[in-house]
């Protein structure tokens, strides 16, 4: 529970594009197999002065560019894996980057609702029927308060699931180098990126 607004300029997600990072995946896939197609060509090419080229050298000669195509090979499979995992999380995060920029709408519309922090509360008196109005803070108002704590609430779900997304490429990515997977921050793992779940009581936009 908060009793301060939420910011919605600080709502994080609004400069994430997936339509980009999508369109720079296809093009890596199509570089990668440019990679592993040339290199199949140079050795081709090569093996192909074996018809013209005869001395006591010739087997090391020729034998010199197989690594071009198996090294060709790796590096454009490695490539398209990098591909893939973009490819993957532009289509994760697409549907998480839709709901923030639908919540930060929302907040925007909800703060500019409160004015200078002031709203005019009316009560009905049960006995007499009156009905009076009165300026109090917005946070005095329950109906106000649970407004703000549930865009808040949704903002902490939508990270945390971002978070999850970003380390799954990102481990991705770290699996073709033969590094570790990224794991979130724990007690056991402080610098851990981002975490599982953010609790209620955590700093919030």
């Amino acid at each position: 529970m908060s009793a301060q607004a939420i910011i919605p300029s600080e709502i994080p997600g609004e400069a994430i594009d997936p339509d980009s990072v999508e369109a720079e995946a296809r093009r890596l896939a199509e570089i990668a197999a440019d990679v592993e197609n040339q290199g199949a060509v140079i050795h081709r090419s090569w093996q192909g002065l074996a018809a013209h080229y005869e001395a006591p050298e010739s087997g090391r000669l020729f034998g010199v560019m197989t690594p071009v195509e198996s090294r060709a090979a790796t590096f454009g499979e490695n490539l398209g894996g990098v591909a893939s995992a973009l490819s993957r999380y532009a289509a994760d995060i697409r549907p998480i980057k839709e709901a923030l920029d639908r919540v930060r709408a929302q907040a925007r519309t909800f703060v500019a609702g409160l004015g200078n922090g002031y709203v005019e509360q009316t009560t009905t008196h049960l006995v007499s029927g009156v009905a009076t109005t009165r300026t109090v803070a917005w946070n005095d108002v329950s109906e106000l308060r649970d407004q703000n704590n549930a865009l808040l609430a949704e903002v902490r779900d939508l990270v945390a699931r971002m978070w999850e997304v970003e380390r799954t490429c990102a481990s991705a990515i770290y699996a073709l180098i033969g590094r570790a997977p990224l794991e979130a921050a724990t007690d056991a793992n402080p610098d851990g990126y981002g975490v599982a779940a953010i609790p209620e009581d955590a700093e919030l936009p």
